[in-house]
């Protein structure tokens, strides 16, 4: 079946060598980098805050209908392009309700024929200049290096959150014999910091 790993098969690949960058300042001046312009992932770049930052590769041939790319952000804009066309992007400006800071998340894109395609990614950034790796996988395959990572952390935290739930709903069962919001807010205060807990590291 497209877009599918063959049965019992997570594998993954990281495209982190052979990345060029190219950065500029808020000014739109082009920094030239000490080191050179070419990177391996991950990696940070010794530049100053908001600087807007392009990264490029060529895609391996290995690339087939059905896989994905993965690049996690930090606290950045990010938009990926494939052979000149934009396929993903996490910008502020796009989300409603958001702040400046975004929160750090995976932009995950869908891969077609791109073997040999060249591949963009902008970046701008507003906190530390960090650029992490990119995975590359069948279908829902590159989001299980992340679940095998982060799983007893998941796990721990999913417990938490049903923790604080089942507070919550006893807060109402006793809410007519006892005060009953100091017990409301330590369960809503648990869910709050196990939710954090869940996303912020991942």
């Amino acid at each position: 079946m497209s877009g599918e790993a063959s049965i019992g098969s997570f594998d993954v690949s990281d495209l982190n060598d052979g990345w060029h960058i190219s950065a500029w300042s808020a000014d739109g001046d082009e920094i030239s980098l000490e080191e050179g312009d070419e990177i391996r992932l991950p990696c940070r770049p010794n530049l100053p805050l908001g600087t807007d930052m392009l990264i490029t590769n060529t895609l391996p041939e290995g690339i087939k209908d059905g896989m994905q790319l993965s690049f996690r952000t930090a606290m950045e804009d990010v938009e990926i392009s494939i052979a000149g066309k934009l396929r993903s992007s996490y910008i502020s400006e796009e989300l409603p309700n958001k702040d400046y800071y975004l929160p750090s998340a995976y932009v995950v894109v869908e891969l077609h024929d791109d073997a040999g395609q060249e591949v963009e990614i902008h970046v701008k950034n507003k906190s530390t200049p960090v650029l992490n790796g990119v995975t590359l996988g069948y279908g829902a395959n590159v989001w299980s290096p992340v679940l095998h990572h982060y799983l007893i952390q998941v796990f721990f935290a999913v417990d938490t959150i049903i923790l604080g739930c089942l507070t919550a709903i006893l807060c109402f069962l006793i809410r007519k014999k006892v005060e009953s919001r100091p017990i409301l807010f330590l369960g809503l205060l648990i869910m709050v910091v196990a939710s954090g807990c869940l996303v912020s590291p991942i």
